[in-house]
């Protein structure tokens, strides 16, 4: 595959874990994209200190930028309410879809 498949996010302590990621315009919501990725092995790079691990993708889940469950699940993740949250996205991520975000789902190799 020739896709990037580096992620520039923190490096979490537990073996499984989950981030937040835009859908930018560009690439749309067709919902055939939803299993893209999954089984591929990604390489997390923390922003701060460049540390990396890898960690296999093992589910995508579509949330709706205005739903509870990203409230709770932004609270969970990153300590941080839903509209905060998607205030940095916005700033790192101009391109984004404001209706959805997905929720990735790792498993450290």
């Amino acid at each position: 595959m020739s896709k990037n498949r580096t992620i520039l996010h923190g490096i979490p302590d537990h073996d499984y874990f989950g981030i937040i990621q835009p859908i930018e315009h560009t690439s749309g919501m067709d919902c055939s994209s939803i299993a893209d990725g999954l089984g591929l092995t990604y390489t997390l790079v923390s922003p701060v200190d460049s540390t990396k691990v890898r960690a296999i993708l093992i589910c995508k889940r579509t949330l709706y930028t205005d739903s509870d469950a990203l409230d709770a699940i932004s609270y969970l993740l990153y300590g941080v309410r839903r509209d905060l949250l998607l205030d940095r996205m916005h700033k790192r991520y101009a391109d984004m879809i404001d209706e959805v975000v997905e929720l990735w789902c790792f498993k450290k190799e």
